[in-house]
C-alpha cells in the first residue's frame, strides 16, 4: 500500500483531516503509516541474551552472530519506540486540537519545535 502519492496527496488527507490541516499531507501519510507500523510492535519480544548466558559461550562465531544479533534488536526496538512516541505525540496533538484545549495545545506544539532543534 502505498502511503502517500504526490499527484494525489488527498486520498489520505480525508482519512486524516485534522493531521493534514495540522501538518499537511505528510502528516496525514504518517499518521497512517505509524498507526500501521505501529500495530507489530505492540506485544513483541525480543529474545535478548543476559550477561551471564553470554559469558558461557565460549566459540568466537557464536559470541559475534549473538552480538550482531542483539545489537540488530535493539535496533528494532529504539525505532519501533520513536514511532510508536511520535504516533502517540502526533495523536495527542491532534485530540487537543479538535477539544480546543488552547492551554494545552501550544504546549505540545512547542515540544515538537523543540525536539527538531536538537
Amino acid at each position: 500500500m502505498e502511503y502517500f502519492d504526490n499527484n494525489n496527496p488527498d486520498v489520505i488527507s480525508e482519512e486524516y483531516p485534522v493531521d493534514a490541516a495540522l501538518f499537511g499531507p505528510m502528516g496525514a501519510a504518517t499518521a497512517k503509516l505509524c498507526r500501521e507500523i505501529s500495530k507489530d510492535f505492540i506485544g513483541k519480544q525480543l529474545p535478548l541474551m543476559t550477561v551471564e548466558q553470554f559469558s558461557s559461550v565460549k566459540d568466537v562465531a557464536r559470541i559475534n552472530q549473538i552480538y550482531w544479533r542483539d545489537v540488530l534488536y535493539r535496533v528494532y526496538w529504539a525505532a519501533g519506540l520513536n514511532i510508536m512516541r511520535h504516533q502517540r505525540w502526533q495523536s495527542g496533538v491532534v485530540t487537543l486540537k479538535l477539544m480546543a484545549n488552547s492551554i494545552v495545545f501550544p504546549n505540545c506544539w512547542r515540544t515538537l519545535h523543540c525536539q527538531n532543534r536538537r
